[in-house]
């Protein structure tokens, strides 16, 4: 279809044949819980879809392609693997750096000590992996 995206096969027989897809973020698995149970989840979700005759097509972006349609491998492997934490010195600092770079962060997860953020993610994955910079 696109040389920058992947459909499952289940996907993409379920798009042939005009049955329901529904797509999932993949964001609870990459920095929305932790390991194992994010996976477990994921992959209890995506029964309960198939269970009431849909299909399931999670999105991530994975070796730098978009997918719909994660196999239960690549939903493993975002669960274990799928959250990058950067640790530095000043996270205000490294905010204003990535801000130059056309970066943004979501304040919306941001935390603070001492009246200093010290935690913080940012809005978009890279690769596929959520990043999270924290205060060492």
């Amino acid at each position: 279809m696109n040389k920058y995206l992947d459909i499952s096969p289940e996907v993409s027989v379920a798009l042939a044949a005009g049955k329901p897809v529904v797509a999932l973020e993949s964001t609870i698995i990459s920095h929305g819980m932790p390991y194992p149970q994010n996976v477990k989840t994921a992959l209890e979700v995506e029964q309960i879809i198939r269970d009431n005759g849909a299909v399931p097509a999670t999105i991530a972006i994975l070796g730098g392609r978009l997918k719909a349609g994660l196999s239960p491998e690549e939903i493993e492997y975002l669960g274990k693997q799928g959250h990058i934490a950067v640790r530095t010195n000043r996270v205000d600092i490294a905010i204003a750096e990535l801000a130059k770079r056309g970066y943004e962060v979501d304040m919306e997860t941001a935390g603070y000590k001492n009246g200093r953020i010290n935690a913080v993610y940012l809005k978009d994955q890279i690769g596929g992996f959520a990043v999270h910079l924290l205060q060492k």
